[in-house]
Parts: C-alpha cells; sequence; structure tokens
C-alpha cells in the first residue's frame, strides 16, 4: 500500500502528464481551428466584395471595483476596442456580443463560430485519497489557476470580473477560472425596454450587471435598468450553480460536457421589436470553455 508521499507524487504525476498532453492538444487544435477561421473569413469576403465594410469603434465603460459575492473584481483601466458588428436586422437595431478570447483579446462573438474563452474548469475525484493528499493537491491546482493568470499578456485589461476558485467538496476538488465577461454592446440602448436572460440547463447561473451596485443574479433575470450611454456594455457572467455540484458529488467522474449550457438573451425594444440570441457554453472534457453565437429570431 503505497504511503502519502507517494499517493502525492502518484497523483500529481497522473495530473503533470495529462495537463502537458491536453496543452499539446489545445495548441493542435488552436491552430487548426485559426485557419479554418481565416478561410472562412477569405470565403465571405469574396461572396460580399460588393457589400459596403461596416465600421465602428466602441469604447468600454470602466471596470467595476466590486459585484455579488464569491467574485474577485479586475482593477483594470478601460479599454478600446473595433471589434467587427454583427449586421443590422430588418428592424434596423444592431448589437455586439464580445467576450475574452484565450489570447485575452477582447473579440467579438459571431454567427456559429467557435470563440475559445479564458474559461477553464477541473474536476478531481479525491474518494481514494487522504485528507492530507486532497489539501496537498486543493494547494497545487489553486497555484495553477494563478500561474494561468500570470501567464497572460502584462499589458492585458479586461473588462468585467476576474475570478479563480478552488473548491473542495466531500468526493471532489473543482477549480474554475473565468477571466472577463460577456459584454452586450448597443447602438441605441434608449430604444430597449428590457433584456432577459436565461440559462437552459440549470447548470450555469448569470450575472448581469451595469456597474458594481446594480446586478442581478440567477437562472432567469430581466434587466430593465439598461446602461445610460450608448457606448457602455451590459455585462453578463456565467458561473457553475449548486445543481452542477451536486450532481458532481454523486459522480465526480462525469463527462464535463455534459454540463455545458447555453445563454439566451431575449432583447424587447420599446416598439415592440423583440430579438433573441443564444450563446452555448461548451465545456471540453480537458476543462477548456468555448462560446459561440446563435441569433435565433427578430420580430
Amino acid at each position: 500500500m503505497k504511503n502519502y508521499e507517494e499517493m502525492t507524487e502518484s497523483v500529481f504525476h497522473r495530473r503533470d502528464t495529462y495537463v502537458a498532453r491536453q496543452k499539446q492538444t489545445r495548441r493542435i487544435t488552436g491552430i487548426a481551428l485559426s485557419v479554418a477561421a481565416v478561410c472562412l473569413v477569405g470565403a465571405l469576403t469574396l461572396g460580399q466584395s460588393n457589400e459596403a465594410p461596416i465600421a465602428d469603434t466602441l469604447h468600454a465603460a470602466p471596470t467595476p471595483a466590486q459585484t455579488a459575492p464569491t467574485t474577485h473584481p479586475s482593477t483594470a483601466s478601460p479599454v478600446e476596442t473595433s471589434p467587427t458588428t454583427t449586421p443590422p436586422t430588418e428592424h434596423g437595431y444592431q448589437l455586439t456580443f464580445l467576450a475574452h478570447s484565450t489570447d485575452a483579446v477582447e473579440t467579438p462573438l459571431q454567427e456559429d463560430i467557435i470563440l475559445p474563452l479564458i474559461y477553464y474548469m477541473d474536476v478531481t475525484d479525491t474518494r481514494d485519497l487522504t485528507p492530507e493528499a486532497t489539501e496537498a493537491l486543493m494547494r497545487q491546482q489553486a497555484a495553477e489557476l494563478e500561474a494561468r493568470l500570470m501567464d497572460l499578456p502584462d499589458d492585458t485589461d479586461v473588462l468585467g470580473l476576474s475570478h479563480r476558485r478552488t473548491l473542495r467538496r466531500d468526493n471532489y476538488i473543482i477549480s474554475t477560472l473565468r477571466y472577463g465577461s460577456f459584454q452586450i454592446q448597443c447602438e441605441h440602448w434608449d430604444e430597449v425596454a428590457s433584456v432577459r436572460i436565461q440559462t437552459t440547463t440549470g447548470y450555469g447561473e448569470v450575472t448581469a450587471f451595469r456597474d458594481a451596485t446594480d446586478y442581478q443574479l440567477g437562472f432567469d433575470i430581466t434587466v430593465t435598468k439598461l446602461p445610460s450611454e450608448d457606448t457602455a456594455p451590459l455585462l453578463i457572467d456565467w458561473m457553475y450553480s449548486n445543481k452542477l455540484l451536486e450532481e458532481l458529488e454523486q459522480d465526480p467522474t462525469t463527462p464535463l460536457s455534459h454540463f455545458s449550457d447555453t445563454i439566451t438573451i431575449t432583447t424587447t425594444y420599446k416598439d415592440g421589436t423583440i430579438q433573441i440570441h443564444h450563446i452555448p457554453i461548451i465545456i471540453y472534457e480537458d476543462g477548456s470553455i468555448s462560446a459561440s453565437l446563435q441569433t435565433a429570431a427578430a420580430f
């Protein structure tokens, strides 16, 4: 029977080998996705060469100093981006959805294009570990999350929240990292009556906020106090719920992809027009997380 030191060394060796293998896989996948994205953009450019390009510069609002419990604020300064906005609807209303990509760049979500996020989730089954080994593993995972943040470029600014947490449960450890928030930019917030934000599976909750003192948290929330300036964003965060924690308690080996979710955003304008967008939150087995954009309806 292995003693404590041997058991701990064995666990760390398996994790280090796994992480190294997954990093290599993600590098290869990232290159493939980049090539595919370039090809797709080239095809779209050729097909739309006669259309006038859309040009717009959006100015980000200051990062909040604090927000809902269990999250940690960013102290980053405001940033300026020049995203390619989503096409206007037949009613003339235009929304832009942004998120931070894995290279820490504030990037617009584009229709049906998967964007890797600076989100991460790791679950470790501790049922066969001693309390001492579990505690040592928690310290290592917390250090790994810190290292992930330190690997980001020094000049990176983040709009929204950065959050990292290592939580010990009876049968497992869950470590999560979230960097930056989803953003909704609107050309004319004064024409919007409300924005309803829902999650589909119940495995995640959303927080929507304009500033540090005005936020809402839940599975189905409706925001009526919208940004007062057209260049200011409405920020949205996704985080795992108690339902996810409880299911993992029953079986810590449940594949992480099982907990993927979808954020549904319904924007109602004062003239009665409604737009519906979906943001699938895709969780992979290596703990990386991506998102994409799907426009459901405008009527």
